[in-house]
């Protein structure tokens, strides 16, 4: 199994981020794993060469609840956060195990907050269903090669 997920991300206060957080959300990731499949985090950060998980910085998504755009700005290579702005956050996992434990700690029971650099986001919702967003979902190396 393949996965793809999006996490959906309110910020609960302003603030300022440094402008590039991939990083940061990547040792997130692998502390939530290491909470859902023991180990699993560790080794993935230990192992050599590339990962079979991939985890994106944060996506300004431009709306907040109500759908009113509150887009982000960069200055001085700072990222300037407004409260309830919107931002998302796509994961995937390139391998059976990896693709569990990401389905079990981000969609079947998803974390309540995301803190990037000490900055709180409330999680609002994670996607993993490619009606939704084409981007979302899950499938095989086999299904994937019958698109050609």
């Amino acid at each position: 199994m393949l996965i793809s997920l999006v996490l959906i991300l309110e910020a609960e206060r302003n603030g300022v981020l440094p402008p590039h957080v991939g990083r940061a959300n990547y040792a997130i990731t692998l502390a939530r794993l290491n909470e859902v499949a023991a180990g699993l985090g560790d080794a993935l950060h230990s192992r050599e060469g590339p990962k079979p998980l991939t985890c994106s910085s944060l996506l300004a998504s431009g709306c907040n609840e109500e759908g009113a755009q509150k887009a982000s700005r960069q200055s001085d290579f700072q990222t300037v956060v407004r409260a309830g702005q919107r931002f998302q956050v796509h994961l995937t996992g390139l391998t059976q195990a990896v693709s569990r434990a990401l389905s079990r700690g981000f969609v079947e029971e998803p974390p309540a907050t995301w803190s990037v650099s000490g900055y709180p986001f409330r999680v609002v919702k994670s996607i993993c269903d490619d009606e939704v967003d084409p981007w979302t979902g899950r499938t095989t190396y086999e299904a994937l090669a019958k698109l050609e």
